[in-house]
């Protein structure tokens, strides 16, 4: 959706720097996947710190640690 050619890995960094999941590359096939999403909401309500607000990775067939929260940046590699 960003513009981003397809097959390529993407880095996402979250505002947590004490966590061994702050920084975290997605390889190109859940980067590429209709189904991983950037959440704003969850359930139509915006996140809640919990849940990694102001947006989280959410990506299929991930382990939970890797579903990164409070994401800062997003850079195609």
């Amino acid at each position: 959706m960003v513009g981003a050619p397809p097959g390529r890995d993407v880095r996402i960094r979250s505002i947590q720097t004490f966590s061994a999941s702050s920084d975290t590359v997605l390889p190109a096939n859940f980067a590429d996947d209709d189904r991983t999403l950037m959440a704003l909401e969850l359930d139509g309500v915006t996140l809640s710190m919990d849940h990694g607000y102001p947006v989280r990775l959410i990506a299929p067939d991930r382990p939970g640690v890797m579903q990164t929260k409070w994401v800062s940046r997003i850079e195609v590699l």
